[in-house]
């Protein structure tokens, strides 16, 4: 019974408060934000985006529409932050992905979960740190750059699994410790992908589950049956079809999906 009143308040606390100053702020007590200061002033519009839908950032915690993609897909996420006591005050801005709670034999258990984070040391000098234990994501990246007083930092990842409709929180703080928190509830689903991977000796085929029965060709065909499938290959409506680099195997992957993974190199499109 002790593990049911004590566990939700280690996660679930912390994600629905708000935190305004920290241990030793000294005179500036006032956190960096997304979209108004405690007082109500607004100071970004538009302090959230993902995957191009961008959001206005409200107090601390807001239902924003779903946004689904599929496992093996990338995420972008765009904060704008602004800092009062100048972007180079800003130290750290981190995002937690799948960040959901559920009742399960008497006791809350903390599902998968990802957290990426970008700090400034205060020397200027900037990193990427990485919790990632469940191996949730991957090809994690974070690029930072301030015009004015709003330090723009954009967020990519892959989700390597899929994972219900959660949460993302965002956690901030400056020089002084003074820190705040939003919760973008309902932001992220994870679907699993319509393709498989089906192994042909040393190829790895990705291939809709209706053309299994194909594989079933013997040894000596089986470059046939790989030109076979590939030819084949047709994307359900509102997908489109690309190759990635690293392997040149096809993936069919939404449009905004498929200019992403082209821009960086990672893929490119079908001829």
């Amino acid at each position: 019974m002790f593990g049911i009143l004590l566990i939700p308040n280690i996660g679930m606390v912390f994600a629905d408060h708000p935190h305004e100053g920290g241990g030793g702020c000294g005179g500036d007590c006032t956190p960096p934000t997304l979209g108004q200061d405690s007082s109500g002033k607004v100071h970004v519009t538009g302090g959230f985006t993902i995957n191009g839908q961008t959001f206005d950032v409200e107090s601390f915690k807001q239902t924003i529409t779903t946004q689904t993609i599929r496992e093996n897909e990338p995420v972008e996420i765009i904060l704008k932050v602004f800092e009062n006591g100048g972007p180079q005050n800003l130290k750290h801005v981190g995002i937690v992905i799948g960040n959901e709670y559920i009742f399960d034999s008497y006791v809350w258990r903390h599902l998968p979960n990802a957290e990426i984070s970008w700090e400034r040391e205060f020397d200027g000098v900037q990193s990427i740190q990485l919790e990632n234990t469940e191996n949730l994501i991957t090809d994690v990246n974070v690029e930072a750059k301030t015009v004015g007083t709003i330090t723009t930092l954009k967020f990519q990842f892959t989700p390597t699994m899929t994972f219900d409709t959660s949460h993302i929180m965002v956690k901030m703080w400056d020089q002084n410790r003074s820190y705040w928190v939003n919760n973008f509830h309902d932001a992220l689903e994870i679907q699993s992908n319509p393709f498989t991977s089906v192994s042909v000796d040393d190829d790895i085929i990705p291939i809709e589950s209706e053309t299994h029965e194909e594989i079933s060709e013997t040894h000596e065909n089986k470059h046939d049956v790989h030109d076979t499938i590939i030819e084949e290959i047709h994307c359900s409506s509102g997908l489109e079809l690309v190759y990635r680099t690293s392997n040149g195997y096809p993936t069919c992957v939404t449009s905004y999906s498929a200019d992403t993974l082209i821009e960086y190199g990672w893929a490119i499109p079908a001829q």
